[in-house]
């Protein structure tokens, strides 16, 4: 991830350490106006984040603070391993939820994918890599010689264009529905102590 304002005839200026050097970035107990900061309103302007005055934006900093668009993580995970030699001979191996908000073009997944070339995805409904050891040997053992390996994982939660986090709105649907809906089952299903009864057909839905 760069940052950084050219102009013909004139060396670039880099701008990065107004994001990452806090000795020179605001006091919000002066200005508590400033609370967003310029990172966040960048990501916004690049839309690549929602605005900061959105129920989205607000849910979102408030239940899961420090969070990042997809397209900022990626920049800043290729930046960081490609100094360490992370290159074209590395194979990412993913462990996100199918869910196909999680496989958008601008999603996290997806642009990893664009980056790092191959993928071997190891996820089931919830994001755990139900492939067991079994699918980690395998995917290990496809890394080129004296390649890299690179795993990404971890559940997704939806959050809705009135704030409310654990539902989104899909494409085609006149209601919204719960994302992730396999951590939202699951999560109320505890609540109440179910821990459901073992039947035949238990096998069809193992995982």
């Amino acid at each position: 991830l760069m940052f950084e304002v050219r102009q013909e005839g004139q060396a670039p200026v880099d701008l990065m350490a107004r994001f990452t050097n806090l000795s020179i970035q605001q006091d919000l107990k002066r200005t508590p106006w400033a609370a967003a900061g310029s990172q966040r309103e960048v990501f916004a302007w690049l839309t690549w984040s929602p605005p900061a005055t959105s129920p989205v934006y607000q849910t979102l900093h408030k239940y899961f603070p420090g969070a990042l668009p997809g397209q900022a993580v990626q920049g800043r995970v290729a930046r960081i391993l490609t100094g360490y030699g992370f290159d074209d001979t590395t194979l990412l191996g993913t462990s996100f939820c199918p869910d196909e908000i999680n496989n958008e073009s601008d999603s996290l997944a997806v642009l990893m994918q664009e980056f790092w070339g191959e993928v071997f995805p190891m996820g089931g409904i919830s994001g755990t890599p139900f492939s067991g050891k079994t699918g980690f040997a395998a995917f290990s053992s496809h890394a080129a010689d004296d390649g890299n390996i690179l795993v990404a994982f971890g559940p997704h939660v939806g959050i809705s264009t009135t704030g409310e986090v654990g539902k989104c709105l899909r494409k085609g649907q006149g209601k919204e529905s719960t994302a992730c809906g396999a951590v939202v089952g699951a999560y109320k299903a505890c609540l109440c102590g179910d821990m459901g009864e073992e039947s035949s057909t238990d096998s069809y839905d193992m995982q």
